[in-house]
């Protein structure tokens, strides 16, 4: 899910005889940019794990019949969704969970359904329940891209003679290849180097080709670059309302280019990813980092765990956090309000790390875990 969780958990697996887990706005844009630019903020960039702004329960891993342990209320559920062996679970689901054809390794979710990558490296599209392939990628690291609000995902296929950007609509169920610019550079170790696609933000898409970082607009395929040293695929990790989030040695911006960038105080950089609105931001941390993106400060949250980690939004204000004490104990799900601060239990009683090697899952998030 994270990279921080990953080491987390190799390193501790280091420490014990078992296996490695397989853990494997437009509007508001403009008034950001005139204040970024008044604000003499030094633009830095860090790569963010693009999660899909998601609610996030672990499968299976619980006590008694496998089902959560509510914590008080119940969480709000319109992204509530996890994967298990050929099992899509959500309590939004008809009658919470839905039979697959195939395993999960990834997937992300759009306003229509849900886009899933299995083992194989077959792309399925899940929509009311039916599903269809739709595609290829990389079976050992899958990488899926969504709009969380829109319709549209994305992936690479490297399968033919020239890697090609597809993205799907499941509102038609058509998909679109996208493979007239070149996809990788003459000098392998220079700029664009390999294929990437970071993100979609409405109809435009954020890829790596050629001349480094472009946004494309899927309908005119005009293409304009937006980082053309970009060579690394954390150079941008994360795109909402025209906003970027942009990785470098000094942590993660924001903004429309490196130069207009506000740099997020205290980052270090990682997967992370903006609220539905883009006014927010949350970074893959050991502690759960969240800053308003227009000033580049950090949100301060009520939380004490060992670990915790932001990776996912149930709304514009409400943050979701992994946390865990022991590296033994079972997981949390906190959710936190922004930028109120105040944190609560959103679903308890979840495995241990070494469970969830046990039983296997995935989370909405587009990538395998550890990737």
């Amino acid at each position: 899910m994270t990279e921080k969780l990953k080491n987390l958990l190799h390193d501790r697996a280091a420490a014990v005889d078992f296996a490695v887990p397989d853990v494997d706005a437009l509007t508001r844009a403009g008034d950001r940019r005139r204040r970024r630019r008044s604000a003499a903020v030094v633009a830095g960039g860090v790569a963010v794990l693009v999660a899909v702004g998601g609610a996030v329960v672990l499968p299976q891993l619980l006590d008694g019949d496998g089902s959560p342990e509510p914590a008080g209320a119940p969480a709000p559920t319109p992204a509530l969704t996890w994967a298990s062996g050929q099992t899509l679970y959500g309590p939004d689901l008809p009658g919470g969970k839905v039979a697959l054809q195939h395993d999960v390794r990834a997937y992300v979710r759009t306003s229509a359904g849900f886009v899933l990558a299995d083992s194989d490296g077959t792309v399925w599209s899940q929509v009311d329940g039916t599903e269809t392939r739709v595609g290829t990628t990389d079976a050992k690291a899958p990488h899926l891209v969504s709009d969380t609000q829109g319709t549209l995902a994305g992936w690479l296929d490297a399968s033919g003679d020239k890697p090609a950007y597809v993205v799907l609509d499941q509102a038609t169920g058509d998909t679109t290849t996208y493979d007239n610019q070149p996809a990788g550079a003459s000098d392998p170790s220079g700029p664009g180097s390999s294929p990437y696609f970071y993100a979609i933000d409405g109809h435009t898409a954020y890829w790596r080709d050629a001349r480094g970082a472009v946004a494309t607009d899927l309908d005119t395929r005009q293409a304009t670059v937006v980082d053309s040293p970009a060579g690394s695929d954390l150079d941008i990790t994360a795109a909402k309302g025209g906003l970027i989030a942009f990785n470098g040695e000094n942590g993660t911006s924001i903004g429309t280019s490196p130069n207009d960038a506000v740099h997020l105080k205290g980052s270090f950089g990682g997967p992370g990813t903006f609220s539905p609105d883009g006014h927010w931001f949350t970074e893959d941390a050991d502690e759960p980092k969240v800053w308003d993106d227009t000033t580049g400060e950090r949100v301060k949250l009520d939380m004490e765990y060992n670990f915790a980690s932001g990776y996912g939004w149930l709304d514009d204000h409400t943050l979701l956090v992994l946390g865990q004490d022991g590296w033994q104990d079972k997981l949390a799900i906190v959710q936190c309000h922004v930028p109120a601060g105040d944190c609560s239990p959103a679903q308890t009683g979840l495995g241990s790390f070494h469970q969830l090697d046990q039983e296997g899952f995935a989370l909405p998030v587009g990538s395998r875990m550890g990737q």
